[in-house]
């Protein structure tokens, strides 16, 4: 959504770069997805939530690693495939490629929070992404042109990852992990009915 509150600034030929990457860079992002759709729906059912938190991590980032090296070797001859022209913006694919492991911490905390319903934290980091990608892709974009998209794209979930990190250690350090199977099934099906 932030790019394309950008692309006026980018011009037609850059945003069509910077679109044609982030399709790509979507592929990818439903690996994270994915995992923590499976992360929320075994946490409502009672399991415990560290191990699932465990496997979902490793899960996510071993089949993340070799698809986005298979992308960052592989970005130019892609890009080229759709345009010849669109080789130029095989730096920013690569720094969308890289910034899915840091989001994939955070929409893994994401699913914590869903899970013991905790929304304050959600909205917290939420915000937090929008005023600093916001800001930060700007700021970047005015200096270094359309790589500073990826520039600042990159840095906001990197600092997210790290606070949702913090959080996360923070909060599974406070509980007793084995004994909030029953509050969460309950909170989990409290959400679903609301849906």
């Amino acid at each position: 959504m932030a790019l394309f509150l950008l692309c006026p600034n980018l011009g037609w030929i850059q945003g069509q770069f910077n679109f044609t990457e982030l399709s790509l860079r979507y592929l990818l992002f439903i690996i994270p997805t994915s995992v923590c759709t499976s992360l929320f729906v075994e946490g409502c059912n009672g399991e415990n939530l560290l191990k699932t938190t465990k496997k979902s991590l490793s899960l996510v980032f071993m089949l993340l690693t070799p698809t986005a090296i298979f992308i960052i070797i592989c970005g130019d001859s892609i890009l080229s495939l759709i345009n010849p022209s669109y080789i130029a913006g095989a730096e920013i694919l690569r720094l969308f490629v890289l910034s899915c492991f840091p989001m994939s911490i955070v929409f893994i905390f994401f699913s914590i929070m869903r899970i013991v319903h905790n929304t304050r934290p959600l909205f917290v980091v939420s915000l937090f992404l929008f005023v600093f990608l916001m800001s930060s892709m700007t700021f970047f974009m005015s200096i270094y042109g359309l790589i500073g998209i990826g520039y600042g794209w990159t840095l906001s979930y990197l600092i997210a990852a790290g606070i949702c990190a913090y959080l996360l250690i923070k909060t599974f350090k406070n509980w007793d992990v084995d004994n909030i199977r029953e509050p969460q099934a309950d909170i989990c099906q409290s959400d679903s009915s609301e849906i």
